[in-house]
């Protein structure tokens, strides 16, 4: 599935503009939303859909935002996150976030130990005390 960057419905949109940009058929919507094709054609014209008919094909075909506005921009297309910047991420890339930090917090822990290390090292020699025979 290509995905390509669009600009998606707003609830600012009238209905017809959300059911145009959202490129879903008429019939598709009354099908997901559960109402029939003519309900949806009435809605059309006299832009009177329900909040939460509007609200799910927004949801459902772009912003993010509608929920959360610190989603803006951010959207599904197909079963892959898409952000604001056209970076898509799959549901494997998500699940993986958890251990790609478990990993970084250990090689971070390594890291700050093999610095401990060098610095022990390094030190002049001033601070080492000398071992003599007696």
């Amino acid at each position: 599935m290509t995905c390509m960057r669009y600009e998606p419905p707003e609830m600012d949109d009238t209905f017809k503009e959300i059911i145009f940009r959202s490129r879903m058929p008429p019939d598709k919507a009354a099908k997901y939303l559960d109402v029939r094709p003519h309900t949806i054609k009435r809605w059309i014209k006299d832009n009177s859909a329900p909040y939460m008919a509007r609200k799910l094909l927004l949801l459902k075909f772009g912003n993010l935002g509608t929920l959360w506005p610190d989603w803006d921009g951010w959207r599904f297309c197909g079963d892959d996150l898409w952000t604001p910047e056209d970076v898509h991420y799959s549901r494997g890339d998500i699940q993986a976030l958890f251990w790609y930090r478990q990993q970084i917090r250990g090689l971070k822990a390594d890291l700050r130990e093999a610095k401990q290390k060098a610095e022990l090292l390094t030190r002049p020699s001033a601070d080492i005390i000398p071992f003599k025979r007696g």
